[in-house]
């Protein structure tokens, strides 16, 4: 089955410097990590594979299943977050509305951290 991702770019409202901090801080309650981290660039990888396999993409929360969140700044210093599922081998019987729906609000958070009101 085809990767699901979630993708938008938007100029955030606040400087390039606290790009990464308002990231970080989204996801300091998820069990994450930096895979790149620079100025341009932040790759996260959140949830968990163990879960999944374990218990099962039906019965875990949706803030478990494994993403790939990557957001790059422009030399324009517009915003791309792209977020996409990182279930690996396997099928998404049963949790894709779901992964759906985690996929869309990982992708609202990004905006909303970076352009707050």
């Amino acid at each position: 089955m085809a990767k699901l991702s979630r993708s938008d770019t938007f100029r955030p409202t606040v400087g390039a410097d606290e790009i990464r901090g308002r990231v970080a801080a989204w996801f300091e309650h998820l069990d994450h990590k930096f895979v790149t981290d620079t100025p341009e660039r932040l790759e996260i990888t959140s949830g968990s594979q163990l879960k999944l396999r374990l218990i099962g993409g039906a019965f875990i929360a949706g803030s478990s299943l494994p993403t790939r969140t990557v957001v790059e700044r422009a030399a324009d210093g517009q915003v791309t977050a792209t977020v996409t599922d990182a279930i690996g081998f396997g099928i998404k019987t049963g949790m894709r509305g779901k992964y759906e729906r985690w996929l869309d609000e990982v992708a609202q958070a990004m905006r909303s951290a970076l352009t707050p009101a």
